[in-house]
């Protein structure tokens, strides 16, 4: 959850009657507890989560007893569906057998909440989607702001309101309806009143990707105020828009099984008109500053997908984000960035689509940005922060060239690896775990050769180590040999040229892949190439 988001839905377990507060800062100590309790294996998010559990869990004021953690969970390819039974297997093997997991589920619009379903759903619902309101208010302002901190001051005045409302307020629907109304209308007078540089128009850049990377800025090292800084302004996808996905996922599923005319059925129609009608009234006092920026109908990002990702043959967040690029496109975006998790299949689907897309739409700039961990800081975000605002009014060739990978974290060691997506629509992706003792073990998943050119902000490849003993297909033997292919960034003709090259290597040995100082950053591939084999065959050797 965005920060807004989860101290709004703690405030809502408080109305209940229930004694809640979000998990503490992310900070170093979270990476390190969620590297020591995760495998390597699972998806950033998942380290995060894991970290900040423990990390609350390690405090000394902490009872066990008297904890439980809220994780829900999902269906479809998204690993999150894992996130709360693998939890439950790290409490239960650190001592903590005694702390719960409260866990409702995708599968019913998350109403599996036993006796907490009736009071706080509608309360919860409403939390989220004021939450969501402030934010994107603050989106809308902070860019345009005269003075620095003016709108992150009035941001948080508006969200102390929000959550002394909740808290204060009886959750009489009507009375509770009426009082979080009010407290919009306060917000948003708040920000009315700021002094901002409205007159000028900056590039706005939409923003897509897995729920928790986009939202949560220390996963994704606060991009949206990077991108700020360089002069664009960002449209989020929302958290609601995931709650309005699974209420259509549940009434296509009702039909599919011949349940329509159901109790159930029902329920759920009487539960959309609600939160339609909720929805209708907070949002109301942001009519005017959201003009041009309304949020879109969950069933029209499902019909802006279906050219592109049906919603009968996919399920989650890809179909969404897809959905979403090409809405965004539609208002004026003049950029997108998908922000995803280091190996999250939602992002490598989308981005497999993303190119089309972008020929589609008059060639968009569509970038994705995975993030495992920590890299250079926000430095790393320098071409993006100045090639998408630049890109405003111009839009050139397809998005597919124009696809960055982030430094991803592993260890101790800095994995400088991007696998971007082929304009030919394949590419190839490393799994990267790490061992104690040996650094990174690097494991391929997808068809394909990879295309490792991670760049830093001087265009150079960047620095990393990796045991590559890697489980390829056909004519490369398992465990001896590591195929890898390097594009030298800037060759005479101005043009990448791709270095295709087999490293024979005997199981577990480590490959240097870390430039020298004051080399023009081609030493990866000038070693590789000094005790290397060339390939037999072009690219669709590489493919089979």
């Amino acid at each position: 959850m965005a920060y807004g988001s989860a101290r709004a839905f703690a405030s809502a377990f408080r109305a209940i009657g229930l004694e809640a507060e979000p998990t503490p800062p992310s900070d170093h100590r979270t990476r390190e507890l969620g590297a020591r309790y995760t495998s390597g294996d699972e998806c950033y998010p998942a380290k995060v989560t894991v970290g900040d559990f423990m990390k609350l869990l390690e405090r000394p004021s902490t009872d066990p007893a008297r904890v439980a953690l809220f994780m829900p969970t999902a269906e479809g390819p998204c690993r999150f569906g894992q996130y709360a039974p693998y939890l439950r297997h790290v409490l239960d093997a650190n001592g903590y057998r005694s702390v719960e997991i409260l866990s409702p589920s995708s599968r019913n619009a998350y109403q599996g909440l036993g006796s907490l379903a009736g009071p706080f759903v509608r309360t919860g619902w409403r939390a989220l989607l004021c939450a969501d309101l402030l934010q994107k208010m603050l989106l809308l302002y902070r860019p345009y702001e005269e003075r620095r901190g003016d709108t992150e001051a009035a941001y948080e005045e508006s969200l102390d309101d929000l959550c002394r409302m909740l808290e204060s307020t009886p959750v009489t629907p009507g009375v509770q309806l009426q009082a979080l109304h009010d407290s919009m209308v306060r917000g948003r007078d708040r920000f009315r009143r700021l002094g901002t540089r409205r007159g000028r128009s900056h590039p706005l850049i939409g923003i897509v990707g897995e729920i928790f990377c986009r939202l949560n800025t220390f996963s994704n090292e606060n991009l949206v105020r990077c991108l700020e800084e360089y002069g664009a302004e960002a449209w989020v996808s929302d958290l609601v828009e995931w709650i309005w996905y699974t209420n259509s996922e549940h009434f296509r599923k009702l039909k599919l099984t011949g349940r329509m005319w159901t109790s159930e059925a029902l329920g759920a129609w009487v539960r959309k008109r609600v939160q339609k009608r909720d929805e209708h009234v907070l949002a109301e006092p942001f009519h005017q500053e959201f003009a041009g920026r309304e949020e879109p109908d969950i069933y029209e990002i499902l019909e802006c997908a279906r050219p592109y990702l049906p919603r009968e043959g996919a399920f989650g967040e890809m179909v969404l984000n897809v959905g979403k690029v090409v809405y965004l496109a539609k208002k004026g975006a003049a950029g997108i960035i998908d922000i995803s998790p280091f190996t999250c299949m939602n992002g490598i689907v989308c981005e497999a689509i993303y190119p089309r897309i972008s020929r589609d739409l008059g060639g968009i700039p569509i970038r994705n940005f995975y993030f495992d961990g920590p890299g250079p800081g926000p430095r790393r975000l320098h071409g993006t922060g100045e090639e998408l605002p630049a890109q405003a009014g111009v839009r050139g060739s397809p998005s597919h060239s124009l696809y960055h990978s982030v430094t991803t974290s592993v260890g101790r060691h800095i994995i400088g690896l991007a696998f971007p997506g082929h304009a030919q629509g394949w590419c190839s992706y490393v799994s990267i775990r790490s061992i104690p003792g040996r650094g990174a073990v690097g494991h391929r998943m997808g068809p394909g050769s990879g295309r490792a050119h991670g760049r830093d902000a001087g265009d150079r490849p960047r620095a990393g180590r990796g045991v590559l003993p890697l489980p390829h297909r056909g004519r490369l033997e398992p465990g001896r040999q590591a195929g890898i292919r390097f594009r030298r960034p800037h060759d005479e003709d101005g043009r990448g040229r791709q270095h295709r090259h087999a490293a024979r290597s005997g199981p577990g040995e480590l490959l240097d892949l870390s430039p020298r100082q004051g080399e023009a950053g081609t030493h990866a591939a000038r070693q590789l190439a000094e005790s290397a084999r060339p390939v037999a065959g072009g690219p669709q050797a590489e493919r089979r």
